[in-house]
């Protein structure tokens, strides 16, 4: 009775969290279960319920490669996961604010977020232009390397993402790299048109108080301007929605571009 309780219990949890039958030892009716395979199962088991837990176990980096200066240098989806509400008043004739908060994962872990923008900019010259001569993106336009963005305006704009273990904070802050952008062309036949293209620098504390650099990079509206489903109440100027993992990849993607020493962000 008791190896009939065991034979069938590994099944009972495989049914609430829906992974493959193929990855889990099988047993018949009548059949003495061996130990070590009904410890396999909990094994297995036990190791999805912790990357269901851990969204840095679950995604992985797009890519880690160390630089020649030792340092590694790691590009992953900004989300995986996520959904958002926000709210906004004014125009940009006048002036516009724009305000939210989020919930997202990605490699680096589970962050609640909240966003705040402003134009005409308080602080900030709202011509001023990067002077860096190489951004993390360019537009594709069919060719390999593509076009390079056209820089379009400045606001103040931050964004801060938090979890128990650290913070991340972005703005634009960074004249020589920071910026919105003007991003069009075309991919796989569909013409595309970001209004806006954003590049932010950011900084961290806690366990990502070691980052050197990164930065936050996406089209308004992430790929292709359809990354989250959005629904509106316009009486309120107000909107949520959540986020499409199928359009990671697709132009206007946002990605986290981060420089660090070797350890700080463990590899996968």
């Amino acid at each position: 009775m008791f190896s009939k309780i065991l034979a069938c219990l590994p099944f009972v949890f495989f049914a609430s969290i829906s992974f493959s039958v193929e990855q889990l030892n099988e047993f018949k009716n009548g059949e003495s279960a061996d130990a070590n395979m009904v410890n396999e199962n909990f094994q297995y088991l036990d190791r999805s319920i912790q990357q269901i837990k851990s969204p840095s176990d679950k995604y992985s980096y797009i890519s880690q490669t160390i630089l020649p200066d030792g340092k590694v240098k790691t590009l992953l989806y900004m989300y995986e996961e996520g959904s958002y509400t926000g709210m906004s008043y004014g125009t940009f004739d006048t002036t516009y604010r724009s305000w939210g908060n989020e919930t997202l994962m990605n490699a680096l872990g589970e962050f609640q977020g909240e966003w705040y923008y402003v134009f005409p900019p308080v602080n900030l010259d709202p011509t001023q232009a990067p002077t860096a001569s190489e951004l993390p993106a360019n537009c594709p336009d069919g060719t390999a390397e593509g076009k390079p963005l056209q820089f379009l305006l400045r606001t103040d704009y931050g964004l801060a993402y938090r979890n128990m273990k650290g913070a991340l904070l972005f703005s634009l802050d960074d004249t020589s790299v920071s910026g919105i952008f003007n991003c069009s062309g075309t991919y796989e036949g569909q013409d595309f048109n970001f209004i806006e293209y954003y590049i932010l620098t950011g900084k961290g504390t806690g366990v990502y108080s070691c980052i050197e650099s990164i930065m936050l990079y996406g089209g308004l509206g992430g790929g292709m301007s359809s990354a989250f489903n959005k629904i509106y109440l316009n009486s309120l100027n107000m909107n949520t929605g959540f986020f499409d993992r199928s359009t990671n990849g697709l132009p206007g993607t946002y990605y986290l571009e981060i420089v660090a020493p070797e350890g700080c962000i463990p590899a996968k």
